[in-house]
């Protein structure tokens, strides 16, 4: 896992549901953002969801790798 992936994991665990616009916001525009999100969803850590816009949720898996990291 990348810095960029480590980061969006930490934020979405936090406060488990951001949508794109906001984690640009939060990250300062990030190269890579696209990238860092499909990875994190390829490895079950994050998913999507769409009804009014496009949000993005941290899964079980994902705050379990965020616990697994702090160790």
């Amino acid at each position: 896992m990348n810095e960029l992936e480590l980061k969006l994991l930490k934020l979405m665990a936090e406060r488990t549901l951001l949508t794109t616009p906001e984690l640009k916001n939060l990250l300062g525009e990030e190269n890579g953002l696209d990238l860092a999100l499909a990875s994190l969803r390829q490895q079950g850590y994050i998913e999507k969801i769409e009804s009014l816009g496009i949000c993005w949720i941290v899964t079980k898996r994902g705050l379990q790798a965020i616990k697994n990291l702090s160790l």
